[in-house]
């Protein structure tokens, strides 16, 4: 199993609304998981779902502000979806 870093609190992570990625449905798309941002709370589809939004969404983040937190569902680091974790 993997450690989780010191600075990860589970009790401060954003949940999602709804268990459906928000710009899949405007579309009427499919997805395969689901992925909700730390920074805003927008729940939206992984990498392997067709759109991808969830990368989408942090490339558009990482163009307006820096130092987003580090996490991929429980794991921290910089292989991961930046600031996403799963639903």
């Amino acid at each position: 199993m993997s450690k989780t870093c010191d600075h990860f609190n589970s009790q401060k992570l954003l949940k999602a609304k709804a268990y459906e990625c928000e710009e899949c449905i405007k579309t009427g798309d499919r997805w395969v998981h689901l992925r909700t941002c730390q920074e805003c709370g927008v729940t939206l589809c992984c990498d392997n779902s067709p759109n991808k939004h969830a990368t989408k969404h942090f490339h558009k983040l990482v163009l307006v502000k820096t130092g987003i937190r580090l996490s991929f569902g429980n794991i921290c680091g910089a292989g991961g979806n930046l600031g996403m974790v799963l639903c």
